[in-house]
């Protein structure tokens, strides 16, 4: 030999697979979003925004009315057995509804809301089957057909929940 250097294969240069290695893992990755966005679901804009803005003074009225009728409800969960139990209390409420809707809405992902009818018990209490609820926050609405109540629950840190009206009873209406 005249002193050359020995040449070597392309696949034996550690640079040639380092720039090959960067598209290759920027297209694995772009499959593997692609992948996670079809998988999950955002929800969508409503195109009614207008129509759901003026419905808001009527959920406030409902908020209002909760607070007239000095409504309380205290939940209780048993996560192992898949059960809640809600007693109610009230201050003036005259009719007892015979089923409540309870609604778990998460904070941030619509498709991920539960809904479930309370059934009033014999014994004056409201029951249901506890829908899975993935751990972490989720926000509480009790409703019935004049009245609602919200707050926060955390799963399944909360077995004991109690929840009262956002607003002060107030005999005008006006919170």
């Amino acid at each position: 030999m005249n002193g050359a250097e020995p040449k070597t294969h392309w696949y034996r240069e550690p640079w040639v697979w380092l720039i090959i290695a960067i598209p290759a893992v920027a297209v694995v990755f772009g499959l593997y979003m692609l992948q996670f966005s079809i998988r999950t679901f955002d929800g969508l804009v409503v195109d009614d925004y207008y129509r759901r803005g003026k419905a808001i003074n009527h959920v406030l009225v409902r908020d209002m009315a909760a607070a007239r009728y000095g409504l309380a409800s205290e939940f209780r969960f048993d996560y192992r057995k898949n059960t809640v139990a809600m007693t109610l209390s009230a201050k003036s409420l005259r009719v007892w509804p015979a089923q409540i809707t309870l609604s778990f809405l998460h904070p941030t992902r619509s498709g991920e809301d539960r809904r479930v009818e309370l059934n009033r018990t014999p014994a004056g209490d409201y029951f249901a089957l506890l829908p899975r609820l993935h751990p972490g926050r989720w926000h509480v609405q009790i409703e019935s057909d004049d009245w609602r109540m919200v707050g926060t629950l955390r799963v399944p840190e909360d077995a004991a929940f109690t929840l009262r009206s956002a607003y002060t009873a107030d005999p005008e209406g006006a919170g």
